[in-house]
Formats: structure tokens, sequence, C-alpha cells
């Protein structure tokens, strides 16, 4: 399982929190997630935020809140139009959202599917790939 274990620390990075120039929301149906990047927004850590998610891979649809169901509960269409309601909700301006509605399934468990594997590795090497060129000539150098 190590292999595993460091390709993961590899592809889904954890850092310290730190000013960027914009905060990603992975697709969801907890609110937390947005309201939490809400607050990270209005303490100034990122000027923009993307909240990320189309459809639930079994059902086609975005399936409602997870939680706090009862501030939450229009029929959004996707992940991505309920993180953005809940940002608006909890004060992001609207012209700070950027929605991306298309993405699908990847998390922590990426090497239980077929799909995951083959997108995770692929992410793998397109990063090996851009460095190529640059370690090859590193080695004529050393």
């Amino acid at each position: 399982m190590r292999i595993i274990d460091d390709i993961t620390d590899f592809i889904f990075l954890e850092d310290k929190m730190q000013k960027s120039d914009i905060i990603f929301i992975p697709g969801g149906s907890h609110p937390e997630l947005g309201e939490y990047a809400a607050e990270l927004w209005k303490q100034g850590f990122a000027p923009l935020i993307m909240p990320s998610g189309g459809v639930s891979i079994k059902t086609g649809k975005f399936n409602g809140a997870k939680s706090k169901k009862e501030l939450y509960n229009k029929d959004y269409k996707t992940d991505c139009d309920f993180l953005e309601d809940v940002l608006i909700i909890n004060g992001v301006s609207e012209n700070s959202i950027i929605c991306e509605d298309r993405s699908g399934y990847t998390k922590e468990n990426w090497y239980k599917t077929e799909v995951g594997i083959n997108r995770v590795l692929g992410e793998l090497q397109r990063c090996g790939n851009q460095f190529n060129d640059d370690v090859l000539e590193l080695k004529e150098i050393l």
C-alpha cells in the first residue's frame, strides 16, 4: 500500500494556509465546505472562489444538501450550483465566484476503480512529462 499512499500524497497535497489566487472547493453536498471557503474569502485568503462539481455518478443529478437542509433547500442542478448558493448566502460576491460544473468523482478512494486509477495515474504521468526535458538537461550538467 505504500505506493498508493505515496502517489496520493504527491497528487493530493496538503499545505499550510496562505494567500492564493483562488480557493477551490471540490464538489459535494456538504454546505460546510462552502461556508468555510466563504470565511477564508472574507479573511482575504483569495479574491476568487471556484466551486466545482457536476452531478452524482450514481443518480445523474444533485441529490440535495446533506446537512442544513432548512437553509440550503433550492432545486440545485449540480454540486457547483449548490456550492455557489452556499457562498452567496454566506456573503461572497457573485463577481468573485467562478463555477466549474463538469468535474467528476475523484478523492481518497481513487485506487478502487478503474476510472479513478486511470485518472490519477494519468495526472501523475502528465506531471512527470512536464519535467522530462528539464531533468535531462540537468543530467548533462551534473
